[in-house]
């Protein structure tokens, strides 16, 4: 995760997100770079108090856009 610094960001604080798609079977993900066809790229921002939303734009596979809302256990 990279914070964001361009002057015409967003008003809220949002993270840029590099990382790569693991496979079930893999004992640790590869890292950003390794495999293009892997490589994932997108935006994550605080939503709520405890709550944030991950989008990922065209992912390689299966879809056009992901969103991925994170919520901590309590």
């Amino acid at each position: 995760m990279y914070r964001e610094s361009r002057a015409d960001a967003a008003p809220r604080p949002r993270a840029i997100f590099l990382g790569s798609m693991a496979l079930g079977d893999e004992q640790r993900p590869m890292r950003y770079g390794t495999d293009a066809n892997r490589d994932l790229a997108g935006i994550m921002e605080r939503i709520g108090d405890r709550r944030w939303r991950l989008i990922l734009p065209r992912p390689r596979f299966e879809s056009l856009l992901d969103i991925v809302e994170i919520i901590p256990m309590e």
